[in-house]
């Protein structure tokens, strides 16, 4: 049975020379727990994708990151979210207009012209006086 070392800093989980760890009890790996939530997987549904009740991913979790589920889920989606930003930075600084649209829209709040526009609203009064 492999055990991780507790991996309680942000430079521990990045460490390319962490090894996958299968841990006794489970029918899958560290791996593919990291995958789940690496594609953005709402914290709901990873129980229900490997199958087992959220307290034993708490159990999980403890073995392999000497912490809770809802603990590793924020750090490991907070380091997801972390990439896939700066990734779309590093594309909307090369001139993706895509990349730049998504900046501009979801991480900088600011909205497009069409958003700006007043709406008119023409209300008919159909009541005799």
């Amino acid at each position: 049975m492999a055990h991780l070392p507790n991996v309680p800093i942000y430079d521990d989980l990045l460490d390319s020379r962490r090894k996958n760890a299968q841990i006794e009890g489970f029918d899958f790996d560290t791996d593919t727990f990291e995958n789940i939530i690496d594609a953005f997987t709402p914290k709901e549904n990873v129980p229900l994708i490997l199958g087992v009740p959220k307290s034993k991913l708490d159990d999980f979790c403890y073995k392999a990151y000497g912490m809770s589920y809802n603990e590793a889920y924020l750090r490991l989606s907070g380091i997801s979210d972390f990439w896939m930003r700066k990734a779309i930075g590093n594309l909307a600084a090369s001139g993706n207009g895509t990349a730049l649209s998504i900046a501009a829209k979801h991480f900088m709040g600011l909205k497009d012209e069409e958003d700006k526009k007043a709406i008119q609203v023409t209300i008919v009064n159909d009541l005799d006086k």
